[in-house]
């Protein structure tokens, strides 16, 4: 028996995705970047933008820090008149 599409997606390619959301959700199948997501927000803190998911429990430390190079999820929330 072979594997179905979806086993072969969600279980061999999200667990090895750095993105938590990912590895929770899904990959989003259109190959955006977090960057471009509506969902991701920039915290101003001592000079420096850290980015945060907001899918994600926020810490005031790097345990949620998002990466705006991440692959994004299939939660992913286009920003108005960005990306595909």
């Amino acid at each position: 028996m072979g594997k179905d599409l979806f086993y072969v997606e969600f279980n061999e390619k999200a667990p090895t995705n750095d993105n938590p959301c990912v590895r929770l959700y899904g990959l989003d199948e259109k190959g955006r970047k977090c960057k471009t997501c509506n969902l991701l927000i920039g915290e101003d803190y001592h000079n420096k933008v850290y980015y945060k998911c907001s899918l994600r429990k926020r810490t005031r430390g790097a345990g949620s820090d998002h990466r705006v190079r991440w692959d994004a999820c299939v939660r992913y929330a286009k920003l108005k008149g960005v990306g595909v």
